[in-house]
């Protein structure tokens, strides 16, 4: 077993669930905040830096897409010096906990070097600001790493039904194209601490 599981979560396009989430939304990053309740696209991210892993489950996949778009950030190191890294170490990106009905912000760095490690989050539309040039200079660089993955190195997993995947959330970014507003697309994503 992987871990405990924090959360369940139904993933379909569902309208009322959709303006649910966005009326409780307070926090804004620097781009536009996409919504799992919708058929929109959804760019490569991180889910909250509180869970270990996640795993989805298909009860029913779109007719003609749905799938699970995954790059590896584990050999960041053979791409970044050490002090690159470090600069992505000071650049934040907000992550929200619900409490009392609202949302609240916390932050974490891109990069993380935890027990021997880089430990990854990034969420582009809730990403601060860099204070420095140099920092600037190390999201650019990033952030044009990521594209050469997605274009180069995108993983793609179409769930069947009965079918699930599990990833490192704190390596593994995901992200999804676009569906059918009508789609009938059911997984089940389950987000987990490890143990």
């Amino acid at each position: 077993m992987l871990g405990e599981v924090e959360s369940r979560t139904d993933l379909k396009i569902d309208g009322e669930m959709n303006r649910s989430i966005l009326s409780r939304r307070s926090v804004t990053g620097s781009g536009q905040r996409p919504s799992v309740f919708t058929a929109n696209g959804i760019g490569f991210h991180a889910d909250t830096p509180e869970v270990d892993f996640i795993g989805w489950y298909c009860f029913h996949q779109d007719d003609d897409d749905g799938a699970l778009l995954m790059v590896d950030l584990g050999d960041l190191d053979a791409w970044f010096s050490p002090e690159e890294l470090e600069l992505l170490g000071r650049i934040t990106v907000q992550w929200t906990t619900q409490e009392n009905g609202a949302e609240k912000a916390h932050r974490q760095p891109i990069v993380a070097r935890e027990g021997g490690i880089n430990k990854f989050y990034y969420a582009p539309w809730l990403l601060d600001h860099p204070v420095g040039e140099a920092e600037k200079l190390a999201l650019e660089r990033f952030v044009g790493h990521l594209k050469m993955l997605e274009d180069s190195r995108t993983i793609t997993v179409r769930l069947h039904e009965g079918e699930s995947l599990f990833i490192d959330n704190r390596r593994m970014l995901h992200a999804r194209h676009a569906i059918s507003p009508d789609s009938r697309r059911h997984i089940v994503r389950l987000r987990m601490r490890g143990r």
